[in-house]
């Protein structure tokens, strides 16, 4: 694959997971309440935040040529991870959530650690020269993802729909 195919089938990888957030921004506007929508916010402030920083540090070390076994046991699984579940647990303890809305930042800091897992594989893929492959299952895996959150949405499960 040429690298100008590669980077056309990334661009629309990300494009596509891009739509798919905003379709899902547009539909929690409308079905939660205010209070819900900002807790919404703070914790999808993490989310990205937390996932510029996994994709920063894990597909730019990866990508290059690092050996899989190397890169994914040493590195990416261990430390990736580790950074994750440090970065969650610091937004939990510096964010001053009220008592009902604790569950949903544990809940966070279980996600975290599985976004920078991720980075690692999106790393893995792009090494082995597989734009295409990653493209397609980031679209696929961020229209069921949201799909099914504005499916929750829908019916009513509030700010626990988001955390699909």
């Amino acid at each position: 694959m040429t690298a100008t195919r590669a980077v056309l089938w990334l661009s629309a990888g990300r494009w596509g997971v891009q739509l798919a957030s905003i379709l899902v921004f547009l539909f929690s506007a409308k079905f939660l309440s205010t209070s819900e929508y900002g807790l919404y916010a703070l914790l999808m402030s993490f989310l990205i935040f937390s996932e510029l920083c996994a994709r920063e540090c894990m597909e730019n070390y990866i990508a290059p040529g690092a050996s899989v076994g190397q890169a994914f046991w040493a590195y990416a699984i261990g430390a990736g991870m580790l950074c994750g579940f440090v970065l969650a647990l610091l937004v939990l303890m510096l964010a001053n959530l009220p008592d009902s809305d604790r569950f949903i930042a544990w809940v966070l800091v279980i996600i975290a650690p599985f976004q920078w897992l991720a980075a690692v594989t999106r790393g893995l893929l792009l090494a082995g020269k597989s734009a295409q492959t990653l493209s397609v299952v980031s679209i696929i895996s961020a229209g069921v993802a949201s799909a099914s959150a504005i499916g929750l949405l829908v019916s009513g499960a509030g700010v626990l729909a988001l955390l699909v």
